[in-house]
């Protein structure tokens, strides 16, 4: 038959001519992808034959818990107790032995075109010669000629922006096109990465129906951004502890230091508006609506913000100047510019007691 991409793969599936093939080999170095494209053939298949007829392992081989090939082929080739064809599943196997690999290649040549046979295999994650090498074999061979081989590899292009704004859809959102990118760019094209971002995005979101750039940024980064929000949490919290090895770590990472003082000085303006309010007898909902924002963050400030003294946003907005200001200058390291201000900031008379 054909060695397809999954876009072709899922463009036949949408068609009202599908035919169902008696063999799919799925394989590649994306696992998820492998992994959905299964899940969605099984979805399709056992609504035309029954769940009563669909079978599914996970391995196949000679392991404990493994049903051999020659075993999986046999329940391929013989009829149904229910009536009506069967569907196997097997895999994903992650390495395929040479015994499995000739059965299956054998059976590929003459399948029971009564039967389907899904076979997923993961080269491994991200490694390009895997497949490479996978490709040369000869069950690959057999596959292609007769029946349908699908390669998943990492997405190029404009296709990781649809699996993005895809995975959005699903869960009735959408995203923006700098969103999207942003996204996809702090997670490195990961999609195992992306998919936990865009899972925690949703649940984010709350009544929004649309993440936007801010949003992401908001709440999504690369190491670095996820270690300067543990040092603003620490600061929020008064933890000089844990805001020192932070910023250790920080600086061991070569973060800029503008982009620190960036996220300190936004900190203490939350900290400060929610420190009025409060005074002022406010409520955390009033709070919320003049500074915009998401819970998950500005509760926590707003609980924080009752420790500290209305003198500690003048002293901590004149530190943070002058650590602008010396940054900008060079005069002095930025690790000693932002230690010293860190210090300062949480200096023990600058608090009081939470209520």
């Amino acid at each position: 038959m054909a060695k397809i991409q999954p876009a072709e793969l899922a463009k036949k599936l949408a068609s009202d001519k599908f035919k169902r093939e008696p063999f799919y080999l799925l394989y590649g170095s994306e696992p998820r992808r492998i992994q959905e494209a299964a899940n969605r053939l099984r979805s399709i298949f056992t609504n035309e034959v029954g769940e009563e007829n669909f079978f599914r392992y996970v391995g196949a081989g000679a392991g404990q818990d493994d049903m051999s090939s020659a075993e999986i082929v046999g329940q391929l080739n013989t009829m149904s107790m229910f009536g009506g064809s069967k569907v196997v599943w097997v895999g994903p196997i992650v390495k395929i032995d040479k015994e499995t690999a000739k059965t299956f290649e054998e059976y590929a040549r003459n399948p029971n075109p009564s039967s389907t046979l899904i076979l997923s295999v993961v080269t491994g994650k991200g490694n390009a010669k895997a497949i490479t090498a996978f490709e040369k074999t000869e069950l690959l061979k057999a596959v292609v000629e007769k029946c349908v081989a699908v390669r998943f590899s990492a997405p190029r292009g404009e296709e990781i922006y649809k699996w993005v704004e895809g995975r959005f859809r699903r869960r009735g959102l959408s995203a923006n096109r700098q969103a999207i990118e942003l996204l996809v760019d702090l997670c490195d094209r990961d999609l195992d990465r992306l998919d936990g971002e865009v899972e925690k995005l949703s649940s984010y979101a709350g009544d929004e129906i649309e993440v936007t750039l801010a949003m992401v940024e908001e709440t999504v980064g690369d190491n670095r951004t996820a270690q300067v929000w543990d040092l603003t949490r620490a600061i929020r919290k008064r933890d000089i502890n844990m805001a020192m090895a932070t910023l250790d770590t920080l600086m061991e990472h070569n973060t800029p230091a503008r982009m620190i003082l960036k996220s300190i000085t936004k900190e203490l303006a939350l900290l400060s508006t929610a420190h009025s309010f409060k005074c002022e007898g406010g409520t955390y909902e009033t709070f919320k609506s003049a500074v915009g924002g998401y819970d998950f963050i500005l509760t926590d400030i707003w609980r924080m913000a009752e420790r500290w003294e209305a003198s500690f946003f003048i002293d901590g907005q004149r530190a943070l100047l002058e650590a602008s200001m010396n940054v900008m200058r060079s005069a002095v390291s930025p690790e000693s510019i932002l230690c010293s201000l860190v210090a300062r900031l949480l200096a023990k008379n600058k608090t009081v007691a939470a209520s």
